[in-house]
C-alpha cells in the first residue's frame, strides 16, 4: 500500500506520516528528501527551500512520469509493502503514482489541513522570516497543493489535532477499505 501525504508547508505532514508509518509497520519516504538528494548530486544547496522548489518543479515539468518512477525507485517501493510518503505537491505526480502502482497495490492520499495562523507560527518558529514564507507560498509548486490535492484526497485531516489521535483516524480509515 502506498499512503501519500499532501498539505501546505508546515501543516504537519512529515510528523503525521512518520507516526502513521510506525503504526502500520511501514517505511517512510519524502519527496523533499528525494529532491535534497538530487540537489546534493548536482552540487546545489540542499537546505535552500527556493532551490529545492525550483529543482523539483523543473523535474516535474520536464517529465513527470520519469520523476515519479525515479522517486519510487529512490524510496525502494515494493508492491504489497506499506510505504508512507510525505510531501506530494503536484496533481500530475498524484496521477502517475496511482498509475504506476495499480493494479498491484492500493493508493491512499491524505491531505493535511491547518489554519494559516498556526502554519505561519510553525514556520516562524523554524526561523523562517515572513518575507521568505511569502516567497515559499507564491512558488508554482504550491499551486496544486492549494487548488487540487485536497479535493483529490481520500481523507482530509486537521493538522491541529494531536498526532496520536490523527494516527488512530488514519488507521480506522484504512481498516474500512
Amino acid at each position: 500500500m502506498l499512503i501519500v501525504f499532501s498539505g501546505r508547508t508546515a501543516s504537519g505532514k512529515s510528523t503525521i506520516a512518520k507516526s502513521a508509518a510506525a503504526a502500520l509497520n511501514g517505511k517512510t519516504a519524502s519527496f523533499g528528501g528525494y529532491i535534497r538528494h538530487l540537489a546534493i548530486a548536482e552540487n546545489l544547496d540542499p537546505e535552500d527551500r527556493l532551490t529545492l522548489q525550483n529543482l523539483g518543479q523543473g523535474l516535474v515539468e520536464a517529465d513527470p512520469r520519469t520523476f515519479t518512477k525515479n522517486f519510487l525507485n529512490f524510496a525502494d517501493y515494493r508492491a504489497g509493502s506499506v510505504l508512507v510518503v510525505d510531501g506530494l505537491r503536484h496533481l500530475a505526480i498524484h496521477q502517475h503514482l496511482k498509475d504506476l502502482i495499480k493494479p498491484a497495490d492500493e493508493f491512499f492520499l491524505i491531505y493535511v489541513e491547518i489554519d494559516d495562523q498556526e502554519r505561519v507560527s510553525r514556520l516562524t518558529a523554524r526561523g523562517i522570516p515572513r518575507m521568505e514564507i511569502d516567497k515559499i507560498e507564491q512558488h508554482p509548486s504550491e499551486k496544486d497543493v492549494l487548488e487540487g490535492l485536497a479535493s483529490a484526497a481520500d481523507l482530509v485531516i486537521d493538522g491541529n489535532i494531536p498526532v496520536d489521535r490523527l494516527t488512530e483516524i488514519i488507521r480506522a480509515n484504512l481498516d474500512r477499505r
